[in-house]
């Protein structure tokens, strides 16, 4: 039904593509609305040649199996159409024991928030501001173009390690802490503090993101220059191209990176689902 919808709206939501050098989309995975209409969405922008990126969530445990096999399905075909595809498991938030206790209004609230800030992360690399340094030396297409599947992970933190730790905070978050980062073909790490960072705390951030993804992996890294942050320093990491990122289940093993992995996204195989 919502692909039928959709079909009905096809044409300005074309019109509405057009001319777009970017196309990012957001959706909530499980249903029948985002799962359906999303990868509509997908197509058109790839058919005007915009640059193709989505956020997506994957539902809690608790919806049921089903709404999971479907989200299963929408992240497997948005793989395929998407450059970059960040996919949030909502369910990896609960190995925080604070979280449990949220009622299910903060929790949305919260994955809104993850929503938002993933956002902000990407359309920090491609804005054009002087509040925005891309320090990966590569134009914001290129490095975004054809990267697959993506996990996020944030950290923040104060003081005079504030660096290293927040850099650690992020690489240890529950979205992005069951997955092999050696695995992964590309790294975005955005840095987020005011006009007081020096060159070596910078240093220590790309070090530390180094060190846990070894020499295999592409990083690109930007500096967003925030004037209210004060002392803060916030890290944010987007791996892509990572093998078991899709993986719905914590306790499935990463899958492990074939040899002969073909150029462009890769989409791994998604584990199934009783």
């Amino acid at each position: 039904a919502p692909r039928t919808r959709w079909a009905e709206s096809a044409t300005p939501a074309r019109e509405g593509d057009e001319g777009a050098d970017f196309v990012l989309l957001a959706a909530g995975l499980g249903a029948g609305t985002g799962t359906g209409a999303t990868p509509e969405i997908a197509r058109l922008a790839g058919d005007v040649g915009a640059l193709a990126l989505g956020v997506v969530t994957l539902p809690w445990r608790f919806e049921g199996a089903r709404r999971r096999r479907q989200a299963a399905v929408g992240v497997r075909e948005l793989c395929g159409l998407l450059d970059l595809t960040v996919v949030l498991r909502q369910d990896r938030l609960l190995l925080d024991p604070v979280v449990g206790n949220w009622t299910l209004g903060e929790a949305y609230e919260e994955v809104n928030g993850m929503v938002s800030e993933t956002i902000g992360v990407i359309a920090g690399l491609i804005a054009s501001s002087e509040r925005v340094l891309c320090c990966g030396g590569e134009d914001a297409r290129l490095a975004l173009q054809r990267r697959g599947p993506a996990v996020v992970g944030w950290g923040g933190a104060r003081g005079e390690n504030r660096a290293r730790e927040a850099t650690q905070l992020a690489l240890a978050s529950p979205l992005l802490s069951d997955i092999d980062l050696r695995t992964t073909t590309w790294v975005l790490v955005s840095v987020a503090a005011d006009e007081s960072v020096r060159l070596d705390e910078l240093g220590e951030v790309l070090g530390v993101v180094h060190d846990a993804v070894g020499g295999r992996t592409r990083i690109v890294h930007n500096y967003v220059v925030d004037s209210s942050a004060e002392d803060r320093f916030e890290v944010n990491v987007i791996a892509a191209g990572v093998d078991g990122a899709l993986a719905l289940h914590a306790h499935r093993p990463v899958h492990p990176r074939p040899d002969d992995r073909p150029s462009g996204s890769y989409c791994p195989t998604l584990p199934s689902i009783a």
